[in-house]
């Protein structure tokens, strides 16, 4: 963060319509006390402009008066002795109203997910009209190598009107994050694709739901085997959540199926489920069950109550089995609390 960048965002600040034009928007930050800051350069931006004005112009029009705290910090972060970029970058945030894609790059974030926030709630400054009508794709990655998004940083963006997808490079929780609620009157169901790199620290779980798919210009080219699906690592990743993880969605697109069929690669099973104590729910390949090499009565949890099996391969023999190994299922036990069987 330079004085030169600040004295760019107090310029789109007091323009909106030139900040209305901006359609995409790349920023990056690092936690306060990173940058060496030119104390003669601050002085002189003092001396030059209105800026201390300026920082109560904006405060003033982005909080309301029950938010003191909320301010407070803001103000402390604004602080021209500190320049937190997050704080600045915050400050053009909520003036590019208008974007179609936004990718954000950070190590930690104290500050921007206020704003985040604000928007996904309709509150002040976001009061007078839709936040964010345009904005359809969110990327976000970390700038720190040992660093990660937080999921709750995300999650408002499931709240504007035209967000459509979702790329992050790596994902997890913080335990100690307040929770902020957020109103559910907002929440938008136009998003159609989410990708996650990777994702830590997840692990109390209650829903997942993965659909392998691939890329339409990558259809015609073999999948190399260390990428592709492989279920009995996704069930390690899993167990982190085995006692909380309720319903489970495993399905293949239909170009991913293509090119297993065309190069007849083998589906590897997904392993026991009976480790997912509370598991009510699952979708799942016929492949992903073990191709009936064990009992189902032996691999599925007590707590199941709806199991939907799809994709069904093998010989007629082979789905035979799966009907016969379905009917011990429901009659033999082990399953008591089932309702549903598609």
């Amino acid at each position: 963060m330079s004085v030169e960048f600040v004295c760019f965002i107090m310029r789109l600040w007091r323009q909106p319509e030139l900040a209305s034009r901006v359609r995409r928007l790349e920023i990056d930050w690092m936690e306060c006390g990173r940058y060496s800051i030119d104390k003669l350069k601050i002085d002189k931006l003092k001396e030059d402009t209105d800026v201390v004005s300026f920082i109560q112009e904006a405060l003033d029009e982005i909080f309301t008066p029950e938010e003191k705290k909320m301010r407070s910090e803001w103000e402390k972060h604004l602080d021209l002795n500190d320049l937190c970029t997050e704080a600045w970058l915050g400050l053009l945030l909520v003036r590019t109203n208008n974007l179609r894609t936004i990718e954000f790059t950070h190590h930690v974030s104290e500050l921007m997910s206020d704003i985040l926030h604000k928007a996904a709630n309709r509150q002040r400054p976001f009061h007078k009209a839709t936040p964010f009508p345009y904005l359809q794709e969110v990327r976000g990655c970390t700038s720190w190598v040992d660093g990660w998004i937080d999921s709750g940083f995300l999650t408002p963006f499931f709240y504007l009107p035209a967000v459509r997808n979702i790329y992050v490079s790596i994902i997890g929780e913080n335990r100690y994050d307040e929770n902020t609620t957020l109103n559910r009157r907002y929440r938008s169901n136009q998003v159609r694709e989410i990708i996650v790199d990777e994702a830590y620290w997840c692990r109390e779980l209650e829903r997942v739901s993965l659909k392998i798919e691939l890329q339409m210009d990558d259809q015609a080219n073999e999948i190399p085997d260390d990428m592709k699906f492989d279920a009995s690592l996704c069930r390690a990743g899993l167990l982190h959540s085995a006692a909380t993880l309720k319903s489970l969605h495993i399905s293949y697109g239909g170009w991913y199926i293509n090119q297993l069929l065309e190069h007849e690669t083998p589906d590897a099973p997904f392993g026991s489920f009976r480790d997912f104590v509370v598991l009510e729910e699952l979708l799942v390949r016929h492949s992903h069950l073990g191709n009936n090499t064990q009992p189902l009565v032996e691999i599925l949890p007590t707590s199941l109550k709806h199991l939907e099996v799809i994709d069904l391969i093998g010989r007629d023999d082979d789905q035979v089995q799966l009907v016969s190994d379905l009917s011990d299922l429901l009659h033999q036990g082990g399953c008591e609390n089932l309702e549903r069987l598609d």
